[in-house]
């Protein structure tokens, strides 16, 4: 390349070359990576800096696509908490593909407990209506409870209440 005219136009090629990847370095750090994508792929086989600069830029654009669909994801499941649909925010939290992600998993386990909570309210609502001498009746709910709550005292004290109850009334002699 001894001759004059090519290192002319070997030093304006270098140039636009260099001006094409500081604007892709540019676009890049901005976060711009559909535009880097774009533009530096027809340029990636002659110059490894841009080469780099358009895997990194798909790098974090999977990145940010994935961000994004975990941040749909949590926002779906915070609205079916809102709406005290936990049974739906459970289910569709689990099945995603994101399940195991830190930012799902509390959203999941709080589902989970307000599940636990409204199904115990239920079964105490039912158990108003029970009156006391339904011995079989109150003993089918409070086992249900302690299986929402095994550690709950109270319950426990309630179910062996009711299971010394039945044990007494079969033991007394049948009415004729």
């Amino acid at each position: 390349l001894e001759v004059p005219e090519l290192q002319k136009y070997v030093v304006k090629a270098q140039q636009r070359i260099d001006k094409e990847v500081n604007k892709l370095q540019s676009w890049y750090e901005r976060g711009h990576y559909k535009n880097v994508i774009k533009t530096g792929t027809p340029y990636v086989e002659g110059d490894c800096q841009v080469k780099r600069l358009v895997n990194d830029a798909k790098k974090a654009q999977a990145k940010r696509e994935e961000l994004r669909r975990i941040k749909r994801i949590s926002q779906k499941t915070s609205n079916l908490i809102k709406a005290r649909k936990y049974s739906q925010a459970i289910k569709f939290a689990s099945q995603s593909k994101y399940s195991k992600h830190p930012q799902l998993q509390p959203l999941i386990k709080q589902a989970q407990s307000r599940l636990k909570k409204a199904k115990e309210k239920k079964i105490l609502a039912r158990l108003r209506n029970i009156s006391p001498t339904e011995i079989g009746e109150n003993l089918r709910e409070y086992a249900n409870l302690i299986k929402l709550s095994p550690y709950n005292e109270k319950y426990q004290r309630k179910l062996e209440y009711y299971k010394k109850r039945l044990e007494e009334q079969r033991k007394q002699p049948p009415l004729v």
